[in-house]
């Protein structure tokens, strides 16, 4: 295994001045442990897990379309501390107040095991997915073109990426003088704060308990009512506006843009709280863009399109943005009682939201819920403590549809699952049977 080299990580509080950053010539870097972890580098630039699956780490992206004519890509950010963080604080805090634990005190050596726990679980989901996809919704109805690569791309690098395509966009508008700062605005979670002037506005899916069907957008679990981050951000935007004197560049920072539904919908959310009366929506920052041309241009504000500044332009290829946490250390916006959480995926309908064959349900149900237990069992032996539900995000949601109590062990749950293989048939807020 090749060495993995630590990447330059932006300061936290980067100015956010126009001339403050120009654009980066690199191609992004791989995916290391040294950033979010999760998926080690290998030997090669690929590793073959089967004739028809190729995971890839050091692809450096040189070509404006990475991907290859034919087949099907999954493109994944590496995400090993941002889904594994309630549960190492749980674990940290659970061997912090016991004395004689060997790993009390040391939560590097915890998230080490974490880490490497996680890029296991990682791989051998993903190629559960791989072998139980149904490749007919991606148009891919014969063997032959059922190939598959998989992606894998430094998180952090890509954020750094898309802000400095976004700030590109607009200094080569010259519609702003040099020193003016630049409002970020982030819409996805793993999106987190590099530069001085940032708001973020968190809203999900709403999903009833199956997974099936969602009613339009809401608040992320844990924070405030859209409404009220958007009044944040404008709280901002009027300081900035009063101390330069002039209306500020807005930019969007979004994961990946396939449809211009979303974002029209954000757009016209901030012109709601009146965010445009004091900034302009100056340009959109993406790590991913599988959106055609036509779809790009209906993204509008003031009835032109919105400038892109793209980092891994995959056009029309076919590709599936993953995130394969969902499976089991996060998941989908539900209500519980009133109450917003996630449901774990696992406990869904994942023919819908996991594009699985129907015929494959069971299987891919049975295999990943093994692959969760393997993953538990894991942590027990190497850092000698029982893993209970509760340790995980959305435990409350997982205890609302199994009926377990949230002290019930993780693999233990997944084992019922196994026996049981039936997800939530309800859509209501109410426990399924």
């Amino acid at each position: 295994m090749l060495k993995s080299e630590r990447l330059d990580v932006p300061p936290e509080h980067a100015n956010s001045n126009i001339a403050a950053d120009p654009p980066a010539p690199e191609a992004v870097p791989p995916a290391t442990d040294s950033e979010d972890g999760g998926h080690p580098e290998s030997d090669t630039c690929q590793k073959t897990i089967s004739k028809e699956i190729a995971f890839l780490f050091n692809e450096l992206v040189k070509k404006r379309s990475p991907v290859p004519d034919q087949g099907l890509t999954f493109a994944i950010r590496t995400d090993a501390a941002f889904a594994t963080a309630d549960l190492l604080a749980n674990i940290c805090d659970h061997i912090n107040r016991q004395p004689d634990h060997p790993l009390n005190g040391k939560p590097d050596d915890v998230r080490q095991v974490l880490h490497d726990a996680y890029a296991t679980w990682g791989h051998s989901v993903l190629e559960t997915k791989a072998r139980h996809l149904d490749y007919e919704k991606f148009g891919l109805k014969e063997p032959p073109e059922r190939k598959l690569q998989i992606h894998f791309y430094n998180a952090h690098v890509l954020t750094r990426k898309a802000i400095d395509s976004a700030l590109h966009i607009i200094q080569q508008s010259g519609a702003y003088p040099d020193d003016t700062p630049v409002l970020f605005i982030s819409l996805d979670d793993m999106i987190q704060k590099q530069r001085d002037y940032w708001a973020d506005v968190g809203f999900s899916r709403l999903f009833d308990l199956s997974g099936r069907t969602h009613a339009g957008y809401t608040g992320r679990p844990g924070m405030k009512d859209l409404q009220e981050q958007i009044q944040d951000a404008k709280k901002t935007l009027v300081e900035l506006e009063q101390q330069y004197g002039r209306k500020i560049p807005i930019v969007l920072l979004e994961d990946n843009v396939r449809h211009a539904k979303m974002l029209n919908w954000v757009i016209d959310c901030l012109d709601q709280e009146n965010m445009f009366d004091h900034g302009d929506l100056a340009a959109i920052g993406t790590c991913f863009c599988c959106a055609p041309e036509e779809e790009r241009e209906k993204i509008l504000y003031n009835g032109h399109a919105v400038p892109l500044g793209i980092v891994i332009d995959y056009e029309q290829h076919l590709v599936d943005v993953c995130t394969p946490r969902d499976l089991l250390l996060d998941g989908f916006v539900v209500d519980v009682n009133g109450h917003k959480t996630r449901l774990s995926g696992l406990f869904m309908d994942v023919a819908e939201r996991f594009k699985i064959a129907p015929d494959h349900v069971d299987e891919f149900r049975d295999e990943v819920a093994a692959a969760n237990i393997r993953f538990c069992e894991t942590l027990e032996k190497e850092l000698s403590v029982s893993i209970p539900a509760g340790w995980f995000r959305g435990s409350d949601a997982v205890a609302h549809v199994t009926g377990r109590p949230t002290d019930t062990p993780m693999a233990e749950i997944m084992r019922s699952l196994r026996e049981g293989k039936q997800p939530p048939q309800t859509t209501s807020g109410t426990r399924a049977p």
